[in-house]
């Protein structure tokens, strides 16, 4: 997790390099960064999120997070494009990325830090969920019916 947050972090960074007439050999580290570290990031995050759902609801934290990340994704694509403004006016457009690398960096580094606190620092495998079983009747064997269903149509 920490490698796609230090890649992320390198390409806002990297958005501090950008001018008014920068070619895109200039933007690319930038956007290699952004786009590798969230790679890197959102496997990781899933693997958190599965590990941290109940081991009877799998769904739960794959949906949590695929929300999570979809609204923030938008809301950043939103901010970045509202702070730099309009391409056309290079200067305050250069001044909005440049402010929104520095917030992107400190994001980025903020969350290092809560995931190098936080997170314990183990190597262990995806958590194992015990075998589901059928559901018995009195006689021992399998349940007739719509009993024998494996998934509830019940909200406990």
């Amino acid at each position: 997790m920490v490698i796609g947050l230090v890649l992320g972090a390198s390409g806002s960074v990297s958005l501090l390099l950008l001018g008014p007439a920068t070619g895109y050999g200039v933007l690319l580290p930038a956007l290699l960064g952004l786009g590798i570290g969230m790679g890197f990031l959102t496997a990781a995050v899933v693997a958190a999120a599965m590990r941290a759902a109940p081991a009877d609801r799998p769904g739960l934290g794959t949906s949590v997070n695929n929300a999570a990340r979809q609204s923030a994704g938008a809301l950043g694509t939103a901010v970045y494009g509202a702070v730099a403004g309009d391409p056309v006016h290079h200067g305050s457009f250069v001044s909005g990325i440049h402010l929104m690398g520095v917030v992107g960096m400190t994001v980025w580094l903020v969350a290092i830090a809560i995931t190098v606190v936080a997170l314990p620092h183990q190597r262990s495998g995806p958590r194992s969920v015990a075998p589901r079983t059928q559901p018995s009747d009195s006689s021992g064997g399998p349940a007739s019916g719509a009993s024998r269903n494996l998934v509830s149509r019940e909200c406990p």
